[in-house]
């Protein structure tokens, strides 16, 4: 299907990563079921999840239409409808590299709202790709006093441990999109390149 063996990984793991979410809210909505109406199916859901996406959603549907259950619990049917929802839209999507393209811009834009939250409550409010600047100009400068070319004191990070592993992933999730974006340069001709 893709030919391109940095792509093909980066779509694999983000299947792998969307399944193994899409399991884990089933897994909590039958709890629910189970709780509400005392059933709960007996089955594969791993399987459930990669062979039959759009079943498992009229499942839940109709359990969310046909049933009564409180608020903490129409949260957990709601959260797996999106889920489902968000698994079929890019497992059975017909162009997969878009859809994982889409799901990329997705989880950085969520990651960098959760990090200017976080600076928020120290009083800074910084984007994700502001804190990449800030962290690769201090590690410059710290590796030119190191090897002599600059004076003055280490610097240290403005950053916990859990914000500069954000940054981190944010830097993956980067480089992961311009792996598609230059697959895509590579494989699409213009007119498909304007629908994507």
């Amino acid at each position: 299907m893709i030919k391109d063996k940095k792509v093909s990984e980066i779509i694999n793991e983000i299947l792998k990563k969307e399944m193994n979410k899409t399991i884990e809210s089933f897994v909590q909505v039958e709890k629910v079921n189970k709780e509400v109406t005392g059933r709960s199916l007996e089955m594969d859901y791993k399987n459930m999840v990669l062979l039959y996406p759009s079943i498992l959603l009229e499942y839940v549907d109709n359990l969310e239409k046909n049933t009564t259950y409180n608020e903490e619990q129409g949260k957990i049917i709601k959260n797996t409808q999106k889920q489902l929802e968000n698994w079929i839209s890019i497992y059975e999507s017909p162009n997969i590299v878009s859809e994982c393209y889409e799901y990329l811009i997705q989880e950085k834009n969520n990651l960098d709202s959760v990090f200017k939250e976080k600076t928020r409550n120290r009083g800074l409010e910084e984007s994700l790709l502001l804190a990449s600047a800030k962290i690769g100009g201090i590690a410059l400068r710290n590796l030119q006093r190191e090897n002599n070319n600059l004076d003055g004191v280490m610097e240290e990070y403005p950053y916990s441990k859990e914000e500069l592993k954000m940054i981190d992933k944010f830097g993956e999730i980067t480089k992961k999109q311009e792996i598609i974006e230059e697959y895509v340069e590579l494989n699409y001709i213009e007119d498909d390149e304007e629908e994507f």
